[in-house]
């Protein structure tokens, strides 16, 4: 299905909790997801650079961009997820050749970025020829060389204040957190201080066990 996605991206050994292929499952899903979920839900790649979304991570994603980003809570179905927790997205507002266009949420920066691509074209296209700079995957090397743990599929590496709080953009201001406790508590952040004028100090942050 995505050849030149297989090659460059290699999967990670991790087990993969692929959707129920039940034809009840199966009517659930978003019908240009169904022949990729098939292949691929559940997977993890180049040691948990990038995941696509399972079962477990469905729900948890969608509720995320329904908070955060309430104005793309009914267009968006989300599909994949990287190692900081943003989350990969097609839009059932948006085609292109009459195929849906994508959009990527930022937990940390609180932002949404429409990128003018197909499922196919992401895989095949973009993520051959960008992926460094949309996966991040110099500052993801500079975690892994630090001896930090890769994450799986139900973790994250997050920044301990998000940047869209004046949070520091390095390595060294990075925890891996459960996946679902960070878009949760992100979630709640960014609906809380959406409305604040630009510039508003918050203070006080933190994320505690």
């Amino acid at each position: 299905m995505f050849p030149k996605f297989d090659s460059h991206f290699a999967r990670d050994p991790f087990s993969a909790e692929a959707f129920d292929p039940s034809p009840e499952t199966w009517a659930k899903i978003y019908p240009p997801l169904r022949g990729f979920f098939a292949r691929y839900s559940g997977q993890s790649f180049s040691k948990g650079l990038y995941r696509v979304i399972g079962p477990a991570t469905l729900d948890s994603a969608a509720d995320f961009v329904s908070v955060a980003f309430p104005e793309f809570r009914d267009r968006t179905r989300c599909f994949a997820y990287d190692w900081m927790a943003r989350i990969f997205a097609l839009d059932t507002t948006k085609s292109r050749g009459g195929k849906p266009q994508m959009i990527m949420f930022e937990p940390d920066n609180a932002l949404a970025f429409e990128v003018p691509r197909t499922l196919y074209e992401f895989h095949e296209i973009e993520l051959r020829a960008r992926g460094k700079e949309i996966l991040n995957s110099d500052r993801h090397g500079e975690w892994l060389r630090k001896g930090e743990p890769v994450p799986k599929p139900d973790e994250a590496v997050c920044f301990n204040v998000p940047l869209f709080l004046s949070g520091k953009d390095t390595v060294n201001d990075m925890t891996m957190y459960p996946l679902d406790v960070q878009w949760h508590i992100l979630d709640q952040v960014i609906e809380r201080t959406r409305h604040l004028p630009p510039g508003t100090r918050v203070t006080g942050w933190s994320i505690g066990d």
